[in-house]
């Protein structure tokens, strides 16, 4: 289509929209392969599986395929979701194994994510409030932070708010277009199951009341299938493996009773009140709830810390002026759009849900606030949409505002890139020496690694190298298969293994932070933490690294350094080895 048959209000929707779809992009994109420096075990669970899938067409145990996934059937273990096995398969089984192709799927789907929010605050606001969700939803420090990761609850965000936005927009029958997107998002990830039915009640009770009470029996039939589907799930429940889940639940009935002693004395005044009513394990289960609620909506959790899971420990999820636009959209939308605020009021609370439904513990664990947190980004962008018309100089008020968010970004990718790698995160020494064994390897060495995690430090050796090919395949699922950690002359053992005399053609690794090291004549060198020197790994008969100078512990790290497969052999060494 040519420029002069686009309407000029297009074009002002449209360039911005690009720009920040532009923006979101690269926030995701740019240095993919290094940060995050390393895959979690729950990230490593999909791309093993998926690898396997593509290789045999079974998992490991040759008792799983992909497809026995949609009827929650799981390979032997923690039951995990369903659709991730689907979404990183095109790329391991094209490319294998690397940090890139791991976790670019998730990324377009993250991008893909801000034009969702874009597309739904347009149904619920007005077009300028849905560019601001989308900035906002591009340079989230949360969204930026899980979008360049392999988690769960990215395709399960990015599916739930394709369904809302069909159900918000679709009349009669093309109501039902919504249906798949929410299954898409049921089987991506298992904390959010339990918001299903919830969100599509009010969902398509706040469609229905927007439509003059039509189409009833379109958003009851739609209830209904979710519902039927959601017991279907409940049914293939086997008193095995899927009970370790549903065993985590949080109820009145599962409130153990030494933390009822506990948690009496430490009642709040509220749940006080109604002492006389309800017995102890209700009281509790109450106390806990308003504890977990208090938590995930304290400022430190929301805009200062993220916590423990996150680990940037000086930054929020959010920015800190977000808080400002919280709070005053929050207020706008009170006083000017009631329905509105009861909707987003509603959906704000099933975002928790599965939170609150997690353990005993108050404490917040950010993967099950993944539905929460975009939501609060409709808030902050009314409230800077309202803000902006207050002054007469609007565009002023609106540089000042945009100038405090460009500090912000810059504040966030300077820690997010260049603090947070050296924390080591998502056990990154674990890469350094999978890289360690793959450069001894391709010179023939013998090596044998001894540490009481003999299985984590395989599967991820496996995955570093990209060693699962279908050459070994058979022996790495034999190994894993048996739980003798092998592949050619390379040993994963425990610690009770450790000789009393080394080989003398052999090399041997300890994990010092959780064997007890060997004593030897010979000088060993080390793999050590990146934030403070702690020595991680302990290498004897090193043959690769001694001839080079070795530093006393890793600094002057730069973004280049963490591209750690594709380094020479003397960078590697004097980088991340040490004496």
């Amino acid at each position: 289509m040519k420029i002069g048959f686009i309407k000029n209000k297009n074009v002002r929707t449209f360039i911005p929209l690009a720009l920040i779809l532009i923006l979101a992009s690269a926030l995701r994109l740019i240095w993919l392969d290094r940060f995050p420096t390393a895959i979690n075990g729950d990230e490593l669970y999909y791309l093993l599986i998926s690898r396997s899938q593509a290789l045999s067409g079974h998992d490991f145990s040759s008792t799983w395929n992909i497809f026995s996934s949609l009827l929650f059937q799981y390979p032997p273990g923690v039951p995990q979701a369903e659709l991730p096995f689907f979404l990183v398969y095109p790329a391991v089984a094209v490319f294998g194994f690397s940090l890139f192709t791991s976790k670019i799927v998730y990324a377009i789907l993250s991008i893909g994510t801000v034009y969702i929010v874009y597309l739904v605050a347009l149904q619920i606001f007005d077009r300028k409030t849905a560019l601001i969700s989308a900035f906002i939803t591009a340079v989230n420090p949360w969204q930026i932070y899980i979008g360049r990761t392999v988690y769960e609850p990215v395709p399960a965000v990015f599916f739930y708010l394709l369904g809302i936005y069909f159900l918000l927009k679709e009349k009669g029958n093309r109501i039902f277009i919504a249906l798949p997107f929410f299954i898409l998002g049921f089987y991506s990830y298992i904390g959010t199951k339990t918001i299903l039915i919830p969100l599509i009640i009010i969902v398509s009770i706040f469609s229905f009341l927007n439509n003059k009470k039509a189409y009833a029996k379109q958003y009851l039939t739609l209830i209904l299938i979710c519902i039927l589907f959601t017991l279907f799930f409940v049914s293939s429940f086997n008193g095995g493996d899927s009970d370790v889940r549903i065993g985590r639940m949080l109820t009145p009935f599962s409130i153990d009773s030494e933390l009822q002693k506990s948690e009496l004395q430490n009642l709040s005044v509220l749940i006080s009140f109604l002492k006389p009513v309800l017995n102890e394990n209700f009281l509790v289960y109450l106390n806990i709830i308003f504890a977990k609620i208090y938590n995930i909506l304290s400022f430190d959790y929301l805009f200062s810390s993220s916590g423990e899971f996150v680990g940037i420990h000086n930054h929020g999820l959010f920015y800190f002026i977000d808080s400002i636009f919280l709070i005053a959209g929050l207020l706008f939308i009170f006083v000017k759009k009631r329905k509105t605020f009861l909707f987003l009021s509603g959906l704000i609370l099933i975002g928790m849900i599965p939170q609150l439904l997690y353990e005993a513990a108050a404490g917040v664990y950010a993967l099950h606030l993944a539905f929460f947190l975009p939501l609060l980004v409709f808030p902050i962008a009314y409230g800077i949409s309202e803000i902006s018309v207050r002054g007469k100089r609007t565009y002023i008020l609106m540089g000042i505002i945009g100038a405090a968010y460009i500090i912000s970004i810059f504040n966030f990718t300077q820690i997010y890139f260049f603090k947070f790698p050296l924390q080591g995160h998502f056990d990154f020494p674990s890469r350094v020496l999978a890289n360690y064994i793959r450069l001894v390897n391709s010179k023939g060495d013998k090596v044998n690694i001894y540490t009481t995690k003999t299985n984590d430090g395989f599967n991820k050796y496996v995955y570093y190298s990209n060693s699962l090919n279908s050459e070994n395949y058979n022996e790495i699922a034999k190994a894993i298969n048996s739980r003798k950690y092998s592949i050619g002359k390379i040993s994963f053992l425990s610690c009770g293994d450790i000789p009393k005399n080394l080989e003398k053609n052999s090399i041997a690794i300890y994990q010092k932070n959780l064997c007890v090291d060997y004593t030897s004549e010979i000088k060993p060198v080390f793999i050590s933490r990146l934030d403070d020197g702690g020595q991680i790994f302990s290498i004897y008969n090193d043959p690769l690294c001694g001839k080079y100078r070795l530093k006393t512990f890793p600094s002057g790290l730069q973004p280049k350094d963490f591209a750690v497969e594709s380094l020479t052999d003397r960078e590697f060494c004097e980088t991340f080895i040490t004496r």
